[in-house]
């Protein structure tokens, strides 16, 4: 996996375009806020499949920003109640993961493939 600082919506489109995503098929955002990375990813790479989780006080900015974009068909939103949830909240599993961490503010993004990580086991 790798770490990055916080990132700006341009960075998303970055990452959505650099990184080789060639192997992956589904990604899950925990903690994706609007649906941005998904969004980007989606966008960059048809062949992927998201889904962006995220606490209730966002979940319909992000229905209502995938739908802007024209990506329901790849990009699903999901909401739990608790943010201790978010890590064992994707239904299903997905190859990639993005990790949200943070203490009260956004600090950094880390995104792990399901090789290296499963979240029902940490």
């Amino acid at each position: 996996g790798f770490a990055t600082a916080a990132l700006p919506p341009a960075a998303f489109q970055s990452l959505a375009t650099q990184f080789d995503w060639s192997r992956y098929k589904t990604l899950g955002d925990f903690g994706g806020s609007a649906g941005v990375l998904c969004c980007c990813v989606a966008a960059a790479q048809p062949h992927m499949d998201c889904t962006t989780l995220d606490l209730p006080a966002v979940h319909e900015a992000a229905v209502q920003y995938v739908q802007q974009q024209g990506l329901t068909d790849q990009v699903k939103v999901r909401q739990t109640e608790q943010r201790a949830d978010l890590v064992v909240c994707l239904p299903g599993r997905a190859d990639v993961y993005a990790v949200l961490q943070c203490g009260g503010h956004w600090k950094q993004c880390s995104m792990f493939s399901s090789s290296g990580w499963h979240p029902q086991t940490r």
